[in-house]
C-alpha cells in the first residue's frame, strides 16, 4: 500500500489540491515532523502546512468548509477508497497548540482516511495525501 504520508510534490510552496504557502512561518511545530509550519492558502481559507512532510492542519470549522467545497466542485471520478491502514490508528502525536495529544481516529466521512483531531484546541491535521483521499472518495 502506499504510504499516504509522501509528499506528492517537491516544490515548497505547493500543498494538495491547489494548496499553497504564503512563505511566512508561523511558530506552529508539525505535529509529524516537528518542522515549523508556515502560512498556507486554499482558495479564500487558510490553514498551516508543513513544507517538509506536506502535513495540512486545519481549524475545524475551516476543514469542513475546503473540504465539502472541494468535493463538490471535483472534477475527478469518485474513486473507491482503498481499506485503512490501522498501523496509522496507533501514531502518537502532540497538538502544537495546547501539548495535548491529538486523538487519532478514522474519518467520520468518505476516504477511508486515518486524521489527527485536538477536539479542545479545535485543529485538524492531516498527512500528506489524506485531504486528496477525502476529496476523491465516494460517497457522501
Amino acid at each position: 500500500m502506499p504510504d499516504s504520508r509522501v509528499p506528492a510534490t517537491s516544490d515548497p510552496q505547493a500543498f494538495e489540491l491547489g494548496g499553497t504557502s504564503q512563505l511566512r512561518q508561523c511558530g506552529i511545530p508539525c505535529p509529524a515532523c516537528r518542522a515549523e509550519m508556515v502560512f498556507c492558502e486554499l482558495g479564500t481559507n487558510e490553514f498551516a502546512g508543513c513544507v517538509s512532510c506536506k502535513g495540512m492542519m486545519f481549524q475545524q470549522p475551516v476543514f469542513a468548509r475546503v473540504s465539502q467545497r472541494l468535493r463538490n466542485q471535483a472534477q475527478l471520478p469518485k474513486l473507491i477508497p482503498s481499506p485503512m491502514d490501522a498501523r496509522e490508528l496507533k501514531v502518537r502525536r502532540r497538538c502544537p497548540t495546547c501539548g495535548g495529544r491529538l486523538e487519532t481516529h478514522a474519518f467520520c466521512g468518505p476516504g477511508n482516511a486515518i486524521i489527527d483531531t485536538c477536539f479542545p484546541c479545535g485543529v485538524i491535521f492531516l498527512d500528506a495525501g489524506e485531504l486528496t483521499k477525502l476529496v476523491q472518495a465516494a460517497g457522501k
